[in-house]
């Protein structure tokens, strides 16, 4: 051949398939092996976070310095976030659905903008029953909201064994259920309960609750409807604990529950203490982004997948 057919060859090969017949492999840039190249590429594309501007919000909380807090790493483990496995596409083309946390908080848009790692399947607790009627399914429950029809629920109460009436107290305490009727019959799930502390020596206070959403619409894309619904419980004056809970009905025809708790431990970084921004796409990812407090914050992100059996 002519130097001049030997340098079309090579570039026509180099770009149908990255290796060459006419000569040996290609040189990388700067005269690195061409896997050396293939493997920087494909790690910086693993690890690189998207690029999202986050700024230090420190008016959101002024008793707390950003100074006095140590830095968070990038998950539980303190360990580069692995990236998430494929996921399939989504099936339908509504937004996401979003709980947004309580108060701001800057962190959760740095957490956000780390690579997510992959949490597997999202567990869930079946309802109870069936049941013949909604009275035995959680006997002595008062109604407080009813929903519309929404299949595969043909039926959906909220309701309550306390009095709403009255405060709460060692003689009314309430628990707050969700009763769904399916063809096989009804069933009852918790949503939140009140706690009362009874003489406890632990010293632990009071706890309202109270459902702060509930709402029936398909979420993942899968012809039905998804019950979701938020709660919060704390002591009356105090911080609350809020949740989410996303219910479904699976091939089992047995409805159940996923249980996310996404706020915790009060606005400041003290033990115990987290904050999550939950997102819920229609292709039954669950994406859950923010921090978790103790003797050191960490910034975590992580996908699971909702499904139900």
């Amino acid at each position: 051949m002519s130097r001049l057919d030997v340098a079309l060859c090579k570039l026509t090969l180099a770009a149908m398939s990255g290796l060459s017949a006419c000569g040996g492999p290609p040189s990388a840039p700067g005269g690195a092996p061409a896997s050396g190249v293939l493997t920087a590429a494909t790690d910086g594309a693993a690890t690189t976070p998207s690029a999202k501007a986050t700024t230090t919000d420190t008016s959101a909380h002024p008793a707390t310095s950003r100074a006095d807090v140590p830095r968070p790493s990038a998950d539980p483990s303190g360990s580069p976030a692995a990236p998430p496995s494929a996921r399939p596409a989504a099936s339908c083309a509504r937004p996401p659905y979003v709980v947004a946390p309580p108060y701001p908080e800057a962190w959760l848009d740095e957490a956000a903008a780390s690579a997510g790692r992959d949490m597997g399947a999202w567990p869930t607790r079946p309802m109870v029953g069936p049941f013949a009627t909604r009275d035995l399914a959680r006997p002595g429950c008062t109604e407080l909201a009813r929903l519309p029809a929404a299949p595969p629920f043909d039926e959906l109460v909220h309701c309550t064994t306390g009095d709403p009436r009255r405060p709460l107290g060692p003689d009314n305490i309430a628990e707050h259920v969700l009763v769904v009727r399916t063809a096989r019959g009804f069933w009852a799930h918790e949503l939140v309960r009140e706690r009362w502390p009874h003489g406890d020596p632990s010293g632990d206070e009071a706890r309202v609750a109270r459902v702060a959403e509930l709402v029936a619409v398909d979420r993942v894309g899968d012809a039905g409807a998804e019950l979701t619904a938020v709660t919060e419980d704390g002591p009356p004056g105090g911080s609350k604990t809020r949740r989410v809970l996303v219910c479904g009905l699976g091939p089992s025809g047995v409805p159940a529950c996923a249980d996310v708790r996404v706020a915790a431990g009060g606005p400041f970084h003290g033990a115990g203490s987290l904050l999550y921004r939950l997102t819920l796409g229609c292709d039954g990812t669950l994406d859950l982004a923010g921090w978790e407090g103790g003797a050191r914050v960490k910034l975590v992100h992580g996908l699971a997948t909702l499904a139900f059996p």
